[in-house]
């Protein structure tokens, strides 16, 4: 009876797609596309170009959120037609792509990215060739970088995964919350509404326009 107990409190959190899985495929492939950002933009520019999400940590919720998204949906696809999952995945990414950009100017009135020169492109939200591209992301994501994921997902086991889940949750909702608000009172700065309450002089104070551009280098406001 003990030993199987130990063995029970010993086995990997992540299962189909609990909650476990689904949070560390975000958390990985959220810190995944923050490399991959990254890269980009060193080999193009020649100099580092921060891509970050939120304010603190090597992030970006776009393609975590995404990856969980692509994996949920394409279930009944990934392994029996290579060409419809690279067609989805490249419909799915520009809508996707575009709801977001979408969101944040609605909420944040602000843009992190403007496609507005490129052809093809939809409102400035997306385009063509990033369709096309994240039809190739989407497939590795699927048929290769989520099963070599699995390797790490399952090293978070028992009550010791439990109390790190939760305690990653909590720093990410954290960063996420200072980041959206710190942003968002950027905004007012912008259009010149002086700080009217604790919460705002604490954010002059501490984030200013210098701290949100470091973060966001391609933010721009609406």
């Amino acid at each position: 009876m003990i030993g199987n107990r130990e063995m029970g409190e010993n086995k990997p959190l992540a299962s189909g797609y609990n909650f476990y899985m689904l949070f560390w495929v975000f958390v990985l492939f959220s810190v995944m596309g923050y490399m991959f950002e990254s890269g980009a933009n060193l080999i193009e520019f020649g100099h580092f170009h921060n891509r970050q999400g939120i304010l603190y940590l090597p992030f970006s919720q776009i393609y975590g959120l995404g990856a969980v998204i692509i994996l949920i949906i394409t279930q009944w696809i990934k392994r029996r037609n290579l060409l419809l999952l690279y067609v989805f995945c490249c419909i799915f990414g520009a809508f996707f792509e575009y709801i977001f950009s979408y969101i944040e100017e609605t909420i944040l009135h602000s843009t992190t990215w403007d496609y507005s020169t490129m052809p093809f492109n939809i409102d400035g939200r997306t385009n063509l060739l990033f369709s096309l591209a994240w039809g190739f992301v989407g497939v590795a994501i699927v048929r290769f970088l989520y099963p070599q994921s699995l390797k790490i997902i399952r090293l978070v086991r028992g009550k010791k995964g439990r109390i790190l889940t939760w305690l990653v949750l909590f720093v990410l909702v954290t960063d996420m919350l200072l980041s959206s608000i710190m942003v968002y009172r950027a905004y007012e700065r912008y259009n010149a509404l002086p700080a009217s309450n604790p919460i705002d002089h604490f954010l002059d104070r501490y984030y200013p326009d210098s701290v949100v551009h470091d973060t966001y280098p391609s933010l721009r406001f609406k």
